[in-house]
């Protein structure tokens, strides 16, 4: 088990390759990104959070409090800054490191998308809401539908990834798998098309979607407020 101080420097060195893959590395970053993950952990304290991003522990319970930044509760009861949100995060900071607090330059930005986030783009006409539209599957179509609207090829070279270590993990049905790598090797406008669709074969796809994680938080709460105003 890594020291805090071996944590941190694993972390740090996942965000930088995090950078490069995005900047067009090929594979074998990704797997070494992905190996240095599972020696950090799936969550990061909020203390190491708040390092890792710049800011006191005060700030990020703050932006947390307000939702612009996910928490979640671990095992042992520990509000802890899931991995995969915090490396975003600091992906992004570097488009901002000009402002005066960058962290909160992000954040904004993010609270900006969710707000152009509207039920008459991600939800089905109300003539058409039938029963079988519970929350749940409702969510999982606005979901998707918000990320059909910026689904690009990174995005789908993380749901391979992610469809590749569940497989690994045991934790997807391969018949869903194999659906899934077939349809993410389509041209992406059949992607879009495919996950935005609002009809069964869609949903139950969903139900197994690697592009979890996709949103930031503030998208997914005002995903959750439309869903909840449309009932």
């Amino acid at each position: 088990m890594p020291t805090k101080f071996e944590r941190e420097r694993v972390l740090r060195n996942v965000i930088a390759l995090r950078v490069l893959e995005l900047e067009g590395g090929n594979d074998a970053i990704g797997d070494v990104r992905e190996d240095l993950e599972r020696l950090v952990g799936p969550t990061a304290s909020r203390a190491l959070a708040a390092r890792i991003l710049g800011i006191s522990q005060t700030a990020l319970d703050r932006h947390a409090s307000a939702g612009s930044l996910a928490v979640v509760e671990t095992p042992s009861g520990r509000q802890e800054v899931p991995l995969s949100e915090l490396v975003s995060l600091a992906v992004e900071l570097r488009h901002h490191v000009l402002a005066r607090h960058p962290v909160a330059a992000v954040l904004d930005g993010r609270r900006e998308r969710a707000k152009k986030l509207t039920a008459a783009r991600l939800l089905p006409e109300s003539h058409g809401r039938t029963r079988h539209h519970r929350d749940a599957k409702l969510r999982a179509l606005a979901f998707h539908r918000a990320v059909a609207q910026r689904l690009d090829r990174q995005l789908v070279r993380d749901a391979m990834r992610r469809l590749r270590n569940w497989q690994e993990d045991g934790h997807i049905d391969p018949r869903w798998r194999d659906r899934w790598e077939t349809l993410l090797e389509q041209p992406l406008d059949e992607i879009r098309r495919v996950i935005s669709a609002d009809d069964e074969a869609a949903a139950d796809l969903r139900q197994s979607s690697p592009f979890a994680g996709s949103l930031s938080e503030p998208e997914r709460r005002k995903i959750v407020e439309l869903v909840r105003a449309a009932a």
